[in-house]
């Protein structure tokens, strides 16, 4: 996969550019601190995970005064297929985000991994000397980009967790029988044991 064209409206510190891709493989950005070279390779994050790399709400990635951005790549596979991504991201009125894929709005599952990339930054040296967490998250996001029924089970995973551990704040107060904790459970486990194994 190569990326031939980048565009940026209202993204960080960019109200409008376009960056063009060489075909070499190696692309360098040069410019002084604060120049966004770190903000390309974010925009690039976007499009390959519909989030930043750099873990920033949507409303840090909105150029000040403005209500939106949107990030346009054109990239083209290794059989010389070409495709259109972009990724809008509304902060006002409301927030909202869309995805399109060749032009056709997509949700996104069928989005990611259409520009699978890995991202190195400072702070994943944590990578190596953080907490479990740092490397369990790493997993997921190249996992996800790779493998469509890897992206679902950590989906749902995420999910089933989230509404057991509601449940047993439901359990401490009082609320709830532990035998409640069952049918969370089976749902649980076989999504956790694909997610595990697949780590």
């Amino acid at each position: 996969m190569r990326i031939l064209r980048l565009q940026l409206e209202h993204f960080r510190n960019y109200v409008a550019q376009t960056v063009e891709f060489s075909e070499h493989d190696i692309q360098l950005f040069v410019g002084k601190n604060g120049a966004g070279k770190t903000n390309i390779l974010e925009a690039l994050s976007i499009l390959s995970l519909t989030k930043s790399c750099r873990g920033n709400d949507e409303t840090d990635l909105v150029l000040w005064d403005r209500t939106h951005y949107r990030i346009i790549a054109t990239v083209r596979s290794d059989s010389g297929d070409d495709s259109r991504l972009e990724v809008v991201s509304e902060t006002a009125p409301r927030k909202r985000k869309a995805l399109f894929l060749n032009d056709v709005r997509t949700n996104a599952a069928m989005f990611v991994g259409t520009l699978p990339t890995v991202t190195f930054l400072p702070q994943d040296l944590l990578l190596f000397s953080g907490p479990p967490a740092e490397r369990r998250r790493f997993f997921d996001e190249l996992l996800s980009q790779v493998s469509a029924q890897y992206l679902e089970d950590l989906s749902q995973y995420q999910k089933i967790l989230q509404q057991r551990n509601a449940l047993l704040k439901r359990i401490a107060a009082g609320h709830e029988q532990s035998q409640a904790l069952d049918v969370w459970d089976a749902e649980l486990v076989p999504r956790a044991t694909a997610v595990t194994l697949a780590r």
